[in-house]
C-alpha cells in the first residue's frame, strides 16, 4: 500500500491499482478529532468520532465523581490486516512530513 496506488500480484501479474482522485470531490469530508483502534482476529476497525465544546458542563466538572465525556461517532473503516502495517506506516511518514514541514517551520528550525 502506498500513497498513490497499491501494487498487487494477480495470477503472477503486477496490477496497480489507485483510487480515483478525480472522484474524490464527491465524497464528503467528515471532521474527527478523536479516534479509537479496535483489532479483531479478522480486521482493525478504526473507529472516529467528534467531540464538540462544550464537552461537560461546569457543575459536573466541579463535581467530584469522574466525568464521563461521550463523543459522537462519525465514521468507522474496517481494514484487513494484510495492509494495515503499510496503513501505519503511511500515517507516520505523514506525520513526519507534518511536522518537518509546517511545525519545525514555525518554531524557526527549519
Amino acid at each position: 500500500m502506498s500513497q498513490n496506488s497499491e501494487s498487487v500480484d494477480i495470477e503472477g501479474k503486477q496490477v496497480s491499482i489507485r483510487i480515483d482522485a478525480s472522484k474524490l470531490q464527491d465524497i464528503e469530508p467528515v471532521y474527527a478529532n478523536l479516534v479509537q483502534l479496535v483489532a479483531t482476529s479478522n480486521e482493525i476497525i478504526i473507529n472516529f468520532g467528534r467531540i464538540d465544546p462544550p464537552m461537560a458542563d461546569s457543575e459536573s466538572l466541579d463535581a467530584d465523581s469522574p466525568v464521563t465525556i461521550t463523543a459522537k461517532p462519525v465514521m468507522r473503516v474496517v481494514l484487513p490486516h494484510s495492509i494495515f502495517d503499510s496503513f501505519a506506516e503511511i500515517v507516520a511518514q505523514q506525520h513526519k512530513r507534518f511536522v518537518q514541514q509546517f511545525l519545525h517551520r514555525s518554531s524557526g528550525n527549519g
